[in-house]
């Protein structure tokens, strides 16, 4: 799949690849990257978590006393949540297509995107809207979103889009290799609940790997532009 230069008409030039999928070749070479970069992942991850705590902190604290338990409450504290931690997100999945080009990872890739994180935030909002309704639909329409809409915040990134730019490439992409990419990403969950059950120890293997899977999936399907 390819998309024209339209530069004239102030289109976005969006750099897709043409090869055809290899869940193999992904996998093994997400395996591979684990090695030397599973300590960033962690105080990536660690920060998520705190900031996470944070947030949560905030609302039982100010955000419920002061509005009270509605669903405007509810629906504020999604939104908050959705902006302050979809830079560290979008960091995670930036990390996976870092490793996809053989770059090692720094720590300061994690604070990376906190910048453009209105823009994130609002893609993030979207993105999840959809997939919520979706399961709302009998489940099925929610994974398929699920899926389609998995690289989004790199397309926006990457490739240098709007929001609704990024949601539509994403889904377009993806959707014209929806079983494999679905495939890949059973792979990745089925590692990270292996990592779970082996006294949660596995997940400084498991987690890395879900996201170097992620990063390849995307260098796979578009021209990396500007790791």
């Amino acid at each position: 799949m390819t998309f024209e230069d339209t530069r004239d008409n102030k289109e976005p030039v969006i750099q897709t690849t043409t090869a055809k999928l290899n869940i193999e070749t992904i996998v093994s070479l997400a395996w591979k990257n684990v090695s030397g970069s599973k300590g960033v992942y962690f105080l990536a991850a660690l920060c998520l978590a705190v900031i996470n705590l944070f947030v949560l902190g905030f609302n039982q604290i100010f955000l419920r006393p002061l509005l009270g338990q509605t669903v405007i409450t509810l629906l504020i504290e999604s939104v908050i949540s959705a902006f302050v931690l979809a830079p560290l997100l979008a960091a995670l999945t930036m990390m996976g297509v870092k490793r996809s080009q053989n770059i090692a990872l720094e720590i300061r890739d994690i604070f990376k995107y906190f910048p453009i994180i209105l823009p994130l935030g609002f893609l993030s909002i979207l993105v999840g809207t959809s997939i919520y309704i979706g399961m709302m639909l009998l489940f099925l329409p929610g994974i398929y979103l699920m899926v389609t809409l998995s690289l989004a915040i790199p397309v926006m990134i990457d490739q240098q889009l709007n929001p609704l730019e990024a949601y539509k490439t994403s889904f377009l992409v993806v959707n014209r290799n929806f079983f494999s990419v679905l495939g890949i990403f059973l792979i990745s969950f089925i590692a990270v609940v292996a990592g779970a059950l082996l006294f949660l120890v596995g997940l400084v293997w498991a987690m890395p790997f879900s996201w170097n899977c992620l990063g390849n999936l995307y260098a796979s399907l578009f021209k990396v532009k500007s790791i």
